[in-house]
């Protein structure tokens, strides 16, 4: 028998245990806790280093030794150096001038891409391109922009600075006397968006080849910084986040599409070309800015060329439809 001295013991003893078990599983909830906490800081901290890593790897200058040189074309030229606008970013290039019986035309102030300079665009036939417009009677200005080639800058802004570069590079024409009847631009991929960027505010551009430029730059990040980072899409967005502290630039902000219009609008012809095998930026950009523009747009769709890759696969076509353009408008 039990006595309830018995009972009351065996309570307390129950109690206690009891009172020790939920102490054990607050302290255990409490060590829980604060493993989820630091395991969610880390993947943080984690998400920002990578996202902050691939933004300056992106805008990060490769500079390498030149392919060639106008000497190998026999062009008549100048080596050049004119500061960019606004900041002063010292840019360097050539003049490649015209024979004296040329035809008198307007200059064309060539712009490379992303991680090219003016000898490596187009696939590396930048300079032919230039020398057959030389021949044609057009002062050529061929340049690298900052950050690329010869010139100064520690880092690409994906066009949104190197429109002072271009605005350099058509103020140096004019201190020189060629734009009497404006310029006009060549640009390719980062440099045709630049091109593009620029001229609607530029009323000294007369006329824009665009070969190879996106539209907008959010849809092309979205779908190729996964492809050549191998890194899963959430983080593209944190890396345009980080770009604006890190680099002073919001890439979704740059929207080379929105301006086309008040080119059509002011009467600024645009030769619109474009690789249909292009991957890394695809031939749709090439069809939205020809729609943008309108009915007056100009395009050249190459079968078969990649990226930049429209001259080196249709030589003969592209500079019959890129002379016959310049010529005529």
């Amino acid at each position: 028998m039990v006595t309830r001295a018995g009972e009351q013991e065996q309570r307390h003893f129950v109690g206690r245990r009891g009172q020790r078990l939920g102490a054990r599983r607050r302290t255990l909830g409490r060590r829980s806790l604060q493993v989820v906490v630091l395991v969610a800081l880390v993947a943080v901290v984690a998400y920002v280093v990578i996202c902050g890593r691939m933004a300056l790897v992106l805008t990060e200058p490769s500079r390498q030794p030149f392919l060639s040189s106008p000497e190998q074309y026999g062009l008549a030229f100048e080596s050049v150096t004119f500061p960019s606008r606004v900041d002063a970013i010292p840019l360097d290039g050539w003049l490649l001038l015209p024979p004296a019986d040329a035809p008198a035309r307007r200059p064309i102030v060539a712009v490379h891409g992303r991680a090219s300079d003016r000898t490596r665009e187009a696939d590396g036939h930048l300079l032919e391109i230039a020398a057959a417009l030389v021949r044609d009677g057009h002062p050529v200005l061929l340049f690298d922009l900052r950050g690329s080639g010869r010139s100064g800058g520690v880092r690409y802004t994906l066009g949104v600075l190197e429109v002072r570069d271009v605005g350099g590079a058509i103020d140096f024409l004019q201190q020189r006397g060629l734009v009497t009847d404006g310029a006009d631009l060549l640009g390719y991929s980062m440099g045709a968006s630049t091109a593009l960027l620029l001229a609607p505010n530029e009323p000294s551009v007369h006329a824009i080849v665009e070969d190879s430029g996106y539209a907008e730059l959010a849809s092309l990040l979205a779908d190729q910084v996964p492809r050549y980072s191998g890194l899963p899409g959430i983080f593209t967005p944190g890396m345009v986040l980080l770009a604006r502290p890190l680099v002073g630039i919001d890439a979704y902000a740059i929207r080379p599409i929105d301006g086309v219009p008040s080119l059509a609008a002011r009467g600024v012809p645009l030769l619109v070309i474009h690789g249909e095998a292009d991957a890394t930026v695809p031939v749709d950009h090439g069809y939205r800015l020809a729609a943008a523009y309108g009915a007056g747009a100009q395009t050249l769709f190459v079968p078969g060329a990649g990226h930049v890759r429209s001259y080196a696969t249709e030589p003969e076509t592209y500079l019959a439809r890129v002379i016959a353009f310049f010529d005529g408008v």
